[in-house]
């Protein structure tokens, strides 16, 4: 599970090692539960690093849930409704459950209203004045939002740039498929649950309380939902867009959504009422959407570790991430790529970078970002990794720009 690693502030760590480590120092065993554990513990499981222990069935009578794909740019060609989030046989699908007097998970890993507003005229889009990334809109209070520094503007009524009124909101977020479900499933209570709606101390508890007494019918949510859930009245899961997060530039982004499309999946059926799942999806012949509807793990963990050792990435190298943050976009380059040259020549560790973040620029000032690698066969104990990444700590020194160090980062860029 991703969330047990500590990578926004000091210390970096992940949870896991961390009782690794501690097991291996107490002389103590240190069982790890996961139906998608990481990649790293699939392949010292399969080298025997790791004892494995599975459970070849679901608790008590519950049986896997039947999965339907559907292929999305199939369905907006025979429909030509190109504004509707659900699919027909998700609509379908919810008509039944909900006939049968049984509850809906409806999984949409995006929140807000509208990920991106632009002017057609123009082609203007409205981004935050801190960082670039464009701001969400948010339909409740009517007010753009940047979800990586909470930024918040008024939504304009006309564009800046050329005047026109011609603006249009692109992309879909919770809070639009929430008014999809209101127009199309009239009268049917729905529960919205993303980092909007449980901001308040006890907010999360209550939700999944009221869903659980049957008070809401279609619980509509984010990650927040995907895993960890148990409502044996819920017999029907409906990915709205299964593939958002291959898109983003991360060498993890496949292993990432097979987990969250499996692990979302699993909420349907757990009780002794048969289980159904429609997955959604603009890509469908992605292996990690079709090993996630399949449930076929060793499949997928095999294929992601051969294109793993190909492109020498973990588990078959151990990787430090270099953040450079400052004020002085020049002084933050700067000191990034004096951090590359130290280690010109290196043959056992690889540079990568420097280049700017994904998000360069932020309240806090510009971010640059270097990343050194070792493949294991040539640096078994890790020594090379090490002190190379000391000889650029050490010679690094800026009060102008703050040098952020992360062993075994879970994102790179």
């Amino acid at each position: 599970e991703n969330s047990y690693k500590q990578q926004d502030s000091e210390p970096r760590y992940h949870a896991r090692d961390v009782a690794l480590v501690r097991g291996r120092e107490e002389h103590a065993v240190v069982l790890l539960g996961s139906a998608t554990p990481a990649l790293e513990t699939y392949y010292n499981l399969s080298t025997q690093r790791y004892k494995g222990l599975h459970l070849t069935k679901r608790w008590e009578k519950a049986k896997p849930p039947l999965v339907d794909l559907v292929d999305m740019s199939v369905e907006r060609e025979e429909t030509r409704d190109y504004s509707n989030p659900f699919s027909r046989k998700l609509v379908d699908a919810i008509d039944d459950t909900l006939s049968d007097g049984k509850q809906v998970i409806l999984f949409q890993n995006r929140r807000g209203y509208a990920p991106v507003i632009t002017c057609k005229d123009c082609n203007w889009t409205m981004a935050c004045p801190h960082d670039g990334i464009s701001l969400t809109y948010h339909k409740i209070g009517n007010k753009m939002r940047c979800h990586f520094c909470d930024f918040e503007a008024p939504t304009p009524a006309s564009c800046p740039e050329c005047r026109s009124l011609d603006l249009k909101f692109g992309g879909m977020g919770t809070q639009m498929v929430e008014e999809a479900l209101e127009t199309k499933f009239p009268g049917v209570p729905v529960c919205r649950m993303d980092m909007d709606t449980t901001r308040t101390k006890g907010a999360h508890t209550k939700l999944l309380g009221d869903f659980a007494r049957g008070q809401y019918r279609i619980l509509l949510g984010t990650q927040m939902i995907a895993k960890g859930l148990d409502f044996e009245n819920v017999t029907l899961v409906g990915v709205i867009n299964a593939d958002s997060g291959l898109h983003f530039p991360d060498f993890r982004a496949r292993e990432r959504t097979f987990q969250l499309v499996y692990q979302v999946s699993g909420r349907s059926g757990r009780g002794e009422f048969p289980g159904r799942v429609v997955v959604q999806s603009w890509m469908p012949d992605d292996i990690s959407i079709q090993c996630a509807t399949k449930h076929d793990v060793k499949l997928f963990y095999n294929s992601e570790l051969s294109d793993r050792d190909q492109l020498k990435y973990p588990p078959f190298s151990r990787m430090i991430s270099f953040g450079f943050q400052g004020r002085s976009r020049d002084a933050v380059i700067r000191l990034a790529e004096k951090a590359a040259a130290i280690l010109k020549g290196q043959k056992v560790v690889q540079v990568l970078g420097p280049a700017p973040a994904m998000v360069e620029k932020s309240h806090m000032g510009y971010h640059w970002k270097l990343v050194i690698k070792a493949i294991k066969d040539a640096d078994p104990q890790g020594m090379a990794l090490r002190q190379a990444a000391g000889e650029i700590i050490h010679q690094t020194h800026d009060k102008y720009v703050r040098v952020i160090v992360d062993v075994d980062p879970y994102q790179i860029i």
